[in-house]
This record gives structure tokens, C-alpha cells and sequence, in this order.
């Protein structure tokens, strides 16, 4: 009889739930048909109906009535989908409804407040979070709710699974972007629990376990919403050592990365809250840096470069002396950027300036205070650079990092650099162009000067110190390293020779530790970034010596400077290697022009050290007449000039007939660094017969190593100049007139820059010749360039 004068939307509830005690109930078909055909066209009944539902499903759960619950949680989840461009005239009642049954504390009813949950996060649009105050605390307060629910309880494991359940809904929810306020709360929310459930996970773990994802993905009916499908999930985890929660958790956090274009802000925030939840949990650290290009490549193409950019921004706000932070997330940069993910949009030259900026301030608080985990820092930040050669974005982009670096070991135009006591050029550094990225994330105006003032720490005397000096060479390795051993399909530039101008100061620096940084940076370019020649190789690219008067010119210094570092009395067997390395490598790789600039220095150098022999010992004697005769055999060979070839050799096989009077360190091809310090190695650890290590040639006491009848001096060993003229004029007819007289001229310091513009105009054989070419190492074939000197 009461329910005769209850209203009609109670009567059209009532009628829904069937009758018995059953643990499971679900609503009878028909009766909820007809009341959602009865809301459907009287909208104004929506709010009466969910509020009855609301007081309802109260006093079931005072009662113990499980079964009517669910019967009401139907009821609720068929008026959302019935009726959801109206959600938002019912939607807190929906709230209060499963706050209400997760406060029961029944974990089977919690569990049933899923589908819910997901159809109203899924069909909510985030208008009520603009001006409903009271909505956004009630929401806020069930989303609290679901993420501290995996506490509960001693099934912590089917508790979690409810907060990782809620945590996929909201991660699809659209209303996650109705203001920036909701996106920062609701992604500082749910994240913990994710990152909690993951964190265990070791690399190879943590990519079965996306595996184990994309199969359950791919068995769910896509024509469905995004609601997770715990069923199918539970039959997959059934026979694979991954669990339904790691499942859930990975979904989610995929979900946060996965998102659309108007959503960049999300991968923004995710990102940043990942970064300072590796920060803060330094011993759980594993399964992020394996799967760091795992979420890259969740985020569509585009918008992958915004993770490294929320990186290079956490950077920057960490202060320099938190080490250990700054170590985690250097290591993630380096993980990003040397993986096979391409980040399409990425400003180059932002990332660059950033990690230039903070090696200087890193260096200067090192002056002050060393510390071993700072070194360890400053060469994982020189290892991320290279790195972020790796990846082509566009054909200039090499070439641009090595001039951001090179430009700040020039002497500064208009302002005298001055050398300190140990060798290095002091002064102001020149100041570094920004360069603010254009892309669909719209940065603010506020982080656009947050970068400018960090780029600036670092812009003064940026290079004018030596530690700046030797890593800024060793960048250069690693920038030449990565371009060449990454993929990409873009048609690069290589690294101009003119670029190199005025850096070559440094190959007669005082400071042992700038000239060797010089000779590897110079070694890796030439062997690397310039291919060797070969019988078909033609030039491909005109920008191998970029701008010719500017390539010649440092062509020319660089000779100089070798004759300058040649002739030094102080110099070591280590001095006298990289001398050999740095002149073969030139011939090797520029072929004939470096040996038109190159050969007229070499033949300087043995007649001023015939000259000059009383000015040094008897090893550095015998060590320069190796380095000219393993250069006069170099160029032979290179030019093909078989009788110049034999001579020199047989010139080489008396010299080192006799004691003393060949440096054997001294080879062709060159030992490389690396092998030196191997062999330096083998010998302190006995495994070699008594020998010397490298060390200064100028031991006048060592007589006893020397042949009596055998005075080790140069003219022993040399090669007359006019022998080599004749032998190039007749044995290589190829060569034009004016070539064979720029190679033997006589030679002088002041006159080699001041003729570039005679150079210019020195035409170099025909360019089919594979003699006379310089293959770049671009994939393009361009035709065959004609170059005139």
C-alpha cells in the first residue's frame, strides 16, 4: 500500500530491483528500460531519480543489503549511459553514491564500483570543475578515497587492485583537462600508487610485462569504450608470472603518456611527476631507466621531445649542489637520448645549452670545492651530449653543436685572451644565441626566460678555464662518435674544416692534459667525420672545407702549429705520436689538398732541425727524422709515386738499423691514444720486457744505447728536397704544374695564411680522379664537385 503514494520516479526504481536475498543481484530488464525511456523524456526527473538512488543505496548499505547495492550501482551506471550530455545535473550524487560503498568497507561492493566509476569518468566532460567548488572537493575526496583504499585490509592485493582500477578511469578521463589546478592534483595523485606498483620491475621484467599489455589490448574489442576489461586481463595473468595490479598500473601510466594533441600538458605533468618520483626513491630507480623509452614511444611522434624537455627543465631547477639528483636525472636524459626513440620537434640547440650551462657552473663550484660525484656528473653530462647526436633532426644539426662548442675555445675578437701560468687561454666567452622552441606545447612566456637566466649561468668566461677547455674537446669527441654511429634518415652536413679555425692555438698549449684533448678531438674529426678515400669515391658534399678561403686558412695554421709543437725542445715520445697522428691523418683523409698544405710545412721542419740539432737530444732528434720519414712515405704512397715510396723506405730501414736512432713508437698508421695507454698499462704490470715508458726525449746520459760509429743526426735521414720534386714531377704527370710548385715551395709561418687567396684559385686535377676527392660521411650522393684551391 505505501508504495501506491510514492512518487512515480520511486515506483519506477522500486520495480527495478528483484526480489530474494540473493548475494548478486542485477536490475529486472523491462522495469529499467522503461525507466530510463522515462527519464530519457522527462530530463527534469534525472536529478529526483538520482537522489532517490542516492538515499537508497544508503540505507542498503546500513542494512547489509549487498545484492540491492549492485542493483543501484546498475541502476546509476545504465542513467549515465543513457542520459550523459545531462551528467552534470546528477553528477555529484554519483559521487556521493560510491564514496558511500567504498566507506563500507566491503570489498566486493568496492570492487563492483568500477563500472561505475569508469562510465562516469569516461562520459564526465570537467565543466562542474570551473565554478562548483563543493563538486571539486567531493570529487577530490573520491579520488583520495580510491588510492588510499589499497591499505586496507589484509587482501592488500585485491585492494590495490581497486586503487589501480580507478587510477586506468582516471587516467581516461577527459575531464582530467578541465582545468591546470585538476590535471596537477588528479596525475599527483594517482601516480604513487602506479609508480609503487612498478617500481619493483627490472629491465627485461618491465618489457614483458608491456608485452603482456599490448596482447591483452589487443583481445579486447576495440569498438568498446576505454574501459578496462578485468576479466580478460584476470585470464591472461592466469598462466604468465605478471599479475592483474602490474597490468592495471602499467595501463594507467600508459594511458597518462597516450594522449592527444590538445593534451600535451598531461605528458607535461606526468613526465615532471615521474622524474621527481625517481628523485625521491634513488634505490628503486631500475625500472625507470629501462623503461624511459618505453614511455617515449607511448606518446604520440610529435610530442615525444616534450619528456626530454621536462627533463632539461627539471634540470635546471635542481641546485647544483644536490649531486645525486642531478645524477638520476642526467642518467634518464642519456637513457632518452640514446635510445632508437625519435623526437621529432625537439629544439637541439635548447638542450645543448642547457647541458653547456651547467658543465660551467659545475666546473666553477668544482674550483672551489672537488668532488668525485661531481666528476662522475660532468662526464655523464659530456656522454648525454653525444647522445643527443645521435638522432638527426635536421641536415645542419651537427655541424651547429660542434660550432656552439668550438666557437668558446676561440680567442674572443676584439678583447686579447691572455694564458695563465698553466696554458690556458683566459676571457670572456662570446654569448651564446638562444634558441626558444615553436611547438604545440606553447611555452609560456615565463619558461622561455627561466631558460634564458639558466643559459646565462654559464655564459661567462664560459670556456676560459682549463677543465672548460678539456671537456669542451672531449664534447667534440662524443659529438662526432654519436653523429656517426646513430641512425636517421636525414641527409646531414658534416662538420665544416673551417669550423676548426682559430681552435688551433691549443695543439701548442703549455698544459699537457689541452693538447691531448686537441689531438683526440682533431683525430676523431679527420677519422671520422671525414670518410677516407677510396677508388671510387668522388666529393659529395661542397661543404667539406665550407667556405674555401676560411678552410684553407686553418689548413694553413694547423701546418703551423704542428711545425711550432715539432720544434719544441720539451716535448715527450707522446708529443712526437700525436704529431705523427694528426700529419698521416690529414693525408689519409683530405688527400691531396692536405698534402699541397702540408708537404711544404715537413719539408721546413727537416731543414730547420739540420739547422738546429744542437738544440735537442738525441731521441727527439731520432724521433723527428721518424715522424719526416713516415711522412714523405705517407705522401708517396698517397700520391703514388712508387720510386719516392722505395727510397724513403729504404732511408727508413737504415735508420732503424742502427741503436738509438728510431724512435719505435712512431708507426704507420699511427698508434691511437687508446692503444698507448693500453700498452703503458701492459708494461706497468710486467707483462712486457724491461722497457721505458713514454717519457721526455731529452735524456742526454742514454749514450750507451747508441752505435759509436752512428751520430743520429738529420741529415742521416733526409730526403733531399729536390729528390722529392723531381720524383713528384716525373712520376705523376696528373698533377698540374702550379699543384707541384705549391707543394714544394719553400715555406714560412708568416707566409702560409697570407696565401689563400693564391690557394683559391688553384685548380686540383679533374674530380673523377679518387685521388683528389673528399667523400663526406652523408648518405647523399650529390654529383661530383669540381673544387678550385
Amino acid at each position: 500500500m505505501r508504495s501506491r503514494f510514492r512518487p512515480k520516479h520511486q515506483r519506477l526504481i522500486l520495480q527495478c530491483y528483484p526480489g530474494g536475498r540473493a548475494g548478486e543481484k542485477h536490475p529486472n530488464s523491462s522495469e529499467l528500460s522503461y525507466l530510463l525511456f522515462y527519464v530519457s523524456s522527462r530530463r527534469t526527473k534525472l536529478l529526483k531519480v538520482a537522489r532517490y538512488l542516492n538515499q537508497k543505496i544508503r540505507q542498503d548499505l546500513w542494512r547489509g543489503r549487498a545484492g540491492n547495492v549492485q542493483v543501484s550501482l546498475d541502476i546509476a551506471t545504465a542513467l549515465i549511459e543513457k542520459c550523459p550530455e545531462d551528467l552534470n545535473v546528477f553528477a555529484d550524487h554519483i559521487v556521493s553514491i560510491i564514496t558511500a560503498v567504498l566507506n563500507s568497507n566491503d570489498l566486493a561492493l568496492c570492487h563492483y564500483t568500477e563500472t561505475i566509476f569508469d562510465v562516469f569518468c569516461m562520459h564526465h566532460n570537467g565543466a562542474l570543475f570551473t565554478d562548483d567548488s563543493d563538486f571539486i572537493q567531493n570529487f577530490d575526496n573520491l579520488i583520495k578515497l580510491y588510492m588510499d583504499i589499497r591499505s586496507r585490509g589484509s587482501e592488500r592485493d585485491d585492494w590495490t587492485a581497486v586503487s589501480l582500477q580507478a587510477a586506468c578511469c582516471i587516467a581516461s578521463s577527459g575531464a582530467l583537462y578541465a582545468s591546470s589546478s585538476q590535471l596537477r592534483f588528479q596525475i599527483s595523485t594517482i601516480l604513487p600508487v602506479i609508480l609503487d606498483q612498478l617500481k619493483k620491475y627490472s629491465e627485461d621484467r618491465f618489457i614483458q610485462l608491456n608485452n603482456y599489455l599490448t596482447s591483452i589490448e589487443r583481445t579486447q574489442n576495440t569498438s568498446e569504450s576505454t574501459r578496462v576489461n578485468r576479466a580478460s586481463i584476470s585470464s591472461i595473468t592466469q598462466d604468465n608470472p605478471h599479475d592483474e595490479n602490474d597490468i592495471l598500473a602499467l595501463r594507467a601510466l600508459k594511458k597518462l603518456f597516450d594522449c592527444s594533441d590538445t593534451h600535451v600538458s598531461q605528458i607535461r605533468f606526468t613526465s615532471r611527476f615521474v622524474i621527481k618520483y625517481v628523485i625521491d626513491h634513488p634505490s628503486d630507480q631500475n625500472w625507470v631507466y629501462s623503461a624511459v623509452d618505453l614511455l617515449a614511444q607511448w606518446i604520440p611522434v610529435h610530442l615525444r621531445f616534450v619528456l626530454l624537455r621536462s627533463l632539461y627543465e627539471f634540470l635546471m631547477e635542481l641546485p647544483l649542489s644536490d649531486t645525486n639528483s642531478l645524477l638520476g636525472v642526467t642518467q634518464l636524459m642519456s637513457s632518452l637520448l640514446s635510445s632508437n626513440v625519435s623526437l621529432i620537434g625537439l629544439s637541439v640547440l635548447d638542450v645543448l645549452h642547457v647541458l653547456l650551462s651547467l658543465i660551467t657552473q659545475l666546473l666553477r663550484l668544482n674550483d672551489v670545492s672537488p668532488d668525485p660525484k661531481r666528476e662522475k656528473l660532468l662526464n655523464n653530462l659530456a656522454h648525454a651530449i653525444g647522445d643527443l647526436a645521435t638522432h638527426l633532426y635536421y641536415s645542419d644539426q651537427i655541424a651547429n653543436m660542434a660550432e656552439e662548442i668550438l666557437m668558446r675555445i676561440r680567442p674572443l675578437p676584439f678583447e686579447r685572451r691572455t694564458v695563465s701560468s698553466n696554458g690556458q687561454p683566459k676571457g670572456r666567452s662570446e654569448p651564446i644565441a638562444l634558441s626558444l622552441p615553436t611547438s604545440t606545447m606553447g611555452s609560456t612566456m615565463a619558461s622561455a626566460i627561466n631558460l634564458e637566466k639558466f643559459i646565462d649561468k654559464g655564459s661567462l668566461s664560459f670556456f676560459s678555464e682549463k677543465p672548460a677547455i678539456v671537456i669542451g674537446l672531449q664534447i667534440i669527441v662524443q659529438i662526432i662518435h654519436g653523429a656517426n654511429s646513430g641512425t636517421g634518415g636525414i641527409n646531414r652536413k658534416i662538420i665544416p674544416i673551417q669550423s676548426w679555425d682559430q681552435t688551433e692555438w691549443a695543439l701548442t698549449s703549455s698544459d699537457v692534459q689541452i693538447r691531448d684533448a686537441y689531438v683526440d678531438a682533431l683525430y676523431a674529426y679527420f677519422n671520422m667525420e671525414i670518410s677516407s678515400l677510396s677508388e671510387s669515391g668522388t666529393i659529395e658534399s661542397p661543404d667539406v672545407l665550407g667556405s674555401i678561403s676560411t678552410g684553407i686558412v686553418f689548413l694553413n695554421k694547423l701546418h703551423s702549429s704542428i711545425y711550432d709543437y715539432a720544434l719544441k725542445n720539451t716535448n715527450t715520445s707522446e708529443d712526437y705520436m700525436n704529431i705523427n697522428m694528426i700529419l698521416l691523418s690529414i693525408v689519409s683523409r683530405l688527400g691531396l689538398i692536405g698534402i699541397v698544405h702540408g708537404l711544404p710545412m715537413v719539408l721546413q721542419l727537416q731543414d730547420t732541425v739540420s739547422r738546429t740539432q744542437d738544440k735537442y737530444s738525441r731521441n727527439s732528434l731520432a724521433s723527428l727524422q721518424a715522424v719526416i720519414l713516415i711522412y714523405y712515405s705517407t705522401v708517396a704512397d698517397k700520391l703514388g709515386i712508387p720510386k719516392l715510396k722505395k727510397q724513403v723506405d729504404e732511408r727508413i730501414k737504415f735508420v732503424k738499423a742502427k741503436k738509438g736512432g728510431w724512435d719505435s713508437n712512431l708507426t704507420a698508421p699511427a698508434k691511437l691514444r687508446a692503444d698507448r695507454q693500453l700498452s703503458k698499462s701492459t708494461l706497468s704490470n710486467g707483462d712486457a720486457r724491461n722497457e721505458k715508458q713514454s717519457v721526455a726525449v731529452e735524456d742526454e746520459d742514454d749514450e750507451q744505447e747508441v752505435d759509436d760509429e752512428w751520430k743520429p743526426l738529420p741529415s742521416m735521414g733526409n730526403i733531399d728536397r729536390g729528390l722529392i720534386i723531381q720524383y713528384i714531377k716525373e712520376s705523376n704527370a696528373k698533377l698540374s704544374i702550379d699543384t707541384v710548385d705549391t707543394m714544394t715551395s719553400v715555406w714560412s709561418k708568416e707566409s702560409a695564411v697570407q696565401n689563400t687567396e693564391a690557394a683559391q684559385h688553384l685548380s686540383i686535377m679533374d674530380d673523377t680522379s679518387p685521388l683528389f676527392t673528399i667523400p663526406s660521411t652523408t648518405k647523399i650522393r650529390s654529383k661530383p664537385l669540381r673544387v678550385a684551391w
